[in-house]
Order: structure tokens, then C-alpha cells, then sequence
């Protein structure tokens, strides 16, 4: 498990400077504008973007939302990344180095978790669910979007990414990802795909 850790900490790191203008941000970039489109559903509160990256998508939110540093906390396993979103964002966001399977928040912190394009690198994912549900609040939402592929294409990618250099461990199904948010009660609302190679789940923690 740390193994895959450190590659996605090391290639993170090396990708900070271009991850804004070049291939390997291109995935992610494509998915916030679906995210906000969603988030416009219901209340932010209290904001946790995990695998928060160079703040892009905290930065977006700020514009749409406003909001201060207590309001909005980006989380990432990579120092560079931070780095950037430190220069980006400055004092509107509170930003945190740490580990989306051992979240450094107390429990309950949280309205609103977002995790865009980094579920597929974490080692024990239901171990993250798990963490997201504990620092998230009652009636709060935690919306993921990340990798997709269909069968037999995604089986066939994940036969190779354990040998991959960025960390990446598995591309999910739909029915995984339920499986992991219902083993922890939360009520999925909200499953679609919102272009060829992306999906997103918006579930909501029941009592």
C-alpha cells in the first residue's frame, strides 16, 4: 500500500509545475464543470476537496461561491501540489498535506466532501469511504467523480496499472463503487457518466 503512495506522492510532485496546461491534468479539468454544475443542488456548508491538486477546483468554487478559509480545506498527499495551490489561492482556503485513508479532521467536520480524480489511486478505497463518512456531518453530501471505462476495457486496464509509475490501482465499476458507500450507510442520490472516460456519484449520509 505505501508503495503505491509514495509513486502517487513522487509523480504528483513532478507533475505540479504543468499539471495545469498539459496531458496529465487534462482528465481532471474535464470533470469540473460537471462538479459544479452538481454542487449547485444542494447547500456547500463546509467544504473538503480530497486530491485537491493545484486548487483549481477550490478556486472555481471560491468564484462561484465566495467563501473564506474556514469554510474551504483542500487536501493532498503531494507537497508540489499544494505548493501551487498555496500561490493560487493564498489565504482563501485552508490547505492540508495528509492521506484521503487516514484524514487528519475531527468527526463530523464536514457539509460537503469532493473527490475529483484521485479515488482510483487510493490502496484501500473502502478505507477512504470510511474516513469520509466519519468527518463528514448528518445529511451531508460527498460527491466523487473519477475514472471510467466499460467492460472488458476497464479489466484489461487494471491488469496493467499495478505496474504503472503514478501510483493508479484500479478503475472502479458502478456497482464497486456502490458496494463501497453502502457498506458505511451513505444513501446514493445520483450515479451518471458525464463523458466517455468519467463518472459521478453523489451520495448523502443518512443517520
Amino acid at each position: 500500500m505505501q508503495d503505491y503512495k509514495q509513486k502517487s506522492k513522487q509523480s504528483f510532485d513532478l507533475q505540479a509545475e504543468t499539471y495545469d496546461h498539459d496531458k496529465n491534468g487534462l482528465h481532471a479539468r474535464n470533470q469540473y464543470q460537471a462538479i459544479l454544475e452538481k454542487v449547485k443542488d444542494f447547500p456547500l456548508g463546509k467544504v473538503l476537496d480530497v486530491g485537491c491538486g493545484t486548487g483549481v477546483l477550490l478556486e472555481q468554487l471560491l468564484k462561484v461561491y465566495g467563501g473564506s478559509a474556514n469554510q474551504f480545506f483542500g487536501l493532498d498527499l503531494s507537497k508540489k501540489m499544494l505548493e501551487i495551490a498555496d500561490s493560487r489561492l493564498a489565504e482563501k482556503v485552508t490547505l492540508v498535506q495528509g492521506d484521503a485513508e487516514t484524514l487528519p479532521f475531527a468527526d463530523c467536520t464536514f457539509d460537503t466532501i469532493l473527490c475529483c480524480d484521485s479515488f482510483h489511486h487510493y490502496p484501500n478505497p473502502q478505507q477512504a469511504i470510511i474516513e469520509f463518512c466519519r468527518v463528514i456531518k448528518t445529511n451531508g453530501r460527498l460527491l466523487i467523480s473519477d475514472y471510467w471505462k466499460p467492460s472488458p476495457i476497464r479489466q484489461i486496464m487494471n491488469l496493467f496499472l499495478p505496474y504503472s509509475n503514478d501510483g493508479d490501482v484500479k478503475i472502479y465499476s458502478q456497482k464497486e463503487i456502490m458496494a463501497f458507500l453502502e457498506t458505511v450507510h451513505f444513501d446514493v442520490t445520483c450515479y451518471e457518466h458525464t463523458n466517455s472516460s468519467s463518472y459521478i456519484v453523489i451520495a448523502k449520509k443518512g443517520f
